[in-house]
């Protein structure tokens, strides 16, 4: 059967571990049951403290001091009566102000937070699908003032490769945060993509919206012949089109020449 010692540990304890719990923000409803349990402790230690002093008056004739002096003893036992005294008046006091705290508390009605504004999107990432200059960017320029720019779209989304295309233009940090543009240069965006061109310098290039996948509606493509779906069935590696649920968009490659400098900016 637990000892009165062993019960004001446990006591000691308990207060221990709710003071740690609220570190954490208390919820608003839970405040005002604290307050009322609070309240109760301190009529509980309101009580301790005259049941230890009517112990500590009871067992006054044994008291002594450490080499056995009875007079210490009383003198201290004595003393601790005294502030112990002191002690159950400020639980009165402690018992009083709770009261009045849990009364105010049990007035307050709260309202529900509110809702967290929601994250700003994330400007768009461009990766750069093609970059042709010299003879073949003339050959888009003039694709461009001879049919318009969804004609060079639809021939510069040819290069798209999906994963492909993307894993090279990351490898070679063909990553950025805007389409680079410098002096003269003409920009037009269709769908994800964005085309950057220069009648002057003789140059052009396409970039894609970071994993985003071209409308081919938008775009004027048309769907995948047979055998193009079937070779695409046979590769082992998840592409980004089936982990996204898009549908697959297969263009015919067109022809490139020495002048090709590459997936890059």
């Amino acid at each position: 059967m637990p000892t009165l010692l062993e019960d004001a540990q446990d006591v000691s304890a308990a207060m221990r571990n709710f003071a740690d719990s609220l570190r954490d923000a208390a919820e608003p409803g839970d405040i005002y049951p604290m307050l009322g349990e609070l309240l109760g402790t301190s009529r509980s230690l309101t009580a301790v403290f005259n049941r230890i002093s009517v112990a500590l008056a009871d067992y006054r004739p044994q008291a002594t001091d450490d080499q056995g002096n009875p007079e210490a003893g009383a003198n201290a036992v004595q003393h601790t009566l005294i502030r112990l005294r002191e002690a159950r008046s400020l639980t009165v006091q402690l018992e009083a102000a709770l009261d009045q705290a849990s009364q105010s508390a049990g007035t307050i009605a709260w309202r529900a937070p509110a809702p967290a504004p929601a994250p700003a999107p994330q400007p768009p990432r461009y990766v750069n699908i093609v970059f042709f200059q010299g003879e073949e960017a003339d050959r888009i320029i003039e694709t461009i003032t001879m049919h318009g720019l969804d004609a060079a779209f639809e021939q510069l989304t040819g290069h798209d490769h999906g994963d492909e295309t993307l894993d090279a233009a990351l490898e070679n940090g063909y990553l950025y945060d805007q389409p680079p543009t410098g002096q003269l240069d003409q920009v037009a965006t269709r769908d994800v993509y964005t085309m950057v061109y220069n009648p002057f310098m003789g140059h052009v290039g396409l970039y894609r919206e970071y994993d985003a996948l071209p409308d081919p509606t938008l775009l004027g493509i048309e769907d995948p012949p047979a055998h193009a779906a079937a070779a695409v069935a046979q590769v082992r590696k998840v592409s980004r089109a089936d982990r996204l649920g898009t549908p697959r968009v297969v263009r015919a490659a067109y022809p490139t020449r020495a002048s090709l400098r590459g997936r890059g900016a």
